[in-house]
């Protein structure tokens, strides 16, 4: 069960979890299972193989400056159109009511007093 703590951490100090970290947290995996028992405690993970921030850094490390530049702007991208999406299905949201609220007030005004809230029955 620490081995899969251990495993967990890791996973979660990537910034970022694209093809190529996904690969490396596999070789890295296979490589623990093969040279360490199962039930071996987190600190013994820790101490043989480095701590989750270490061995991000380490994949880090081995990346050349222009894959690192890239993978930033690509995050950089992702995050601003996913900011946009966001937006646009907010406002969206909004003038969907918006219309939807003239559409009643309208149709309230057009039949006078015959239509209220009251006749109308929800199931």
């Amino acid at each position: 069960m620490s081995r899969d703590t251990y495993l967990l951490d890791i996973k979660k100090a990537f910034p970022t979890f694209g093809k190529e970290e996904i690969e490396y947290f596999n070789r890295f995996t296979k490589s623990i299972t093969e040279n360490s028992e199962e039930n071996e405690n987190y600190d013994y993970y820790s101490s043989r193989f480095g701590n989750p921030k270490e061995i991000v850094e380490s994949f880090y490390d081995d990346l050349e400056p222009q894959g690192i530049y890239s993978r930033m702007k690509d995050t950089k991208f992702k995050q601003k159109s996913l900011k946009l999406i966001f937006l646009f299905l907010i406002i969206n949201t909004i003038i969907f009511f918006g219309v939807l609220s003239l559409a009643r007030e309208d149709a309230k005004d057009s039949h006078g007093s015959y239509f209220d809230d009251s006749s109308i029955t929800y199931e």
